[in-house]
């Protein structure tokens, strides 16, 4: 019984996840609005790696990364990291193949299941249903117990009482 629940517990709570979303805001001059836009995670003080993009693209990375445009800025909110935590860059690709970097933040993975904060409430639970197990079982072997001495008890009383009654009409 408390397997099943405990298995349906799980199953039903490792699906759902929460996740928040971080979004890196970008402003840039009206004259570089034609540049190639570049999102990519930092590597060293100067260096980055990641990839540029057109101006009218609206998602990357299979949907994992979503790109707001607006007339002299852009913003890239990441629902996933690929490259995992880290300083990630928003920036310009000039013509040089130089990147004008706009601005930097730290981003990290902040999934979280819903079993992960489900456990520590059922991990106080834990101590308490094995105890209420084993009273149960303890309680329920012993009206057994008590039940058959009733038995045995009500059985031999009532043998020597025959016999008794057998006895005195054999002796009468």
């Amino acid at each position: 019984m408390f397997l099943l629940f405990f298995t349906l517990i799980f199953v039903l709570t490792g699906q759902g996840q929460t996740r928040h979303h971080q979004t890196l805001h970008c402003t840039h001059h009206s004259s570089q609005r034609s540049l190639h836009r570049v999102w990519c995670k930092q590597s060293s003080e100067l260096c980055c790696s990641g990839f540029a993009f057109a101006n009218g693209q609206q998602t990357l990375e299979n949907g994992d990364l979503q790109v707001h445009q607006e007339q002299d800025s852009f913003s890239v909110t990441a629902l996933r990291l690929d490259q995992g935590n880290g300083v990630y860059w928003c920036g310009l690709l000039d013509n040089n193949s130089t990147i004008i970097r706009l601005a930097e933040q730290y981003f990290s993975q902040t999934t979280c299941t819903v079993w992960s904060i489900i456990r520590w409430v059922l991990m106080p639970l834990l101590p308490l249903m094995v105890a209420f197990t084993h009273f149960y079982t303890s309680r329920n072997a012993h009206k057994q117990e008590e039940g058959l001495h009733d038995d045995i008890s009500t059985a031999v009383s009532q043998g020597r009482g025959r016999r008794d009654e057998e006895g005195d009409r054999l002796g009468q």
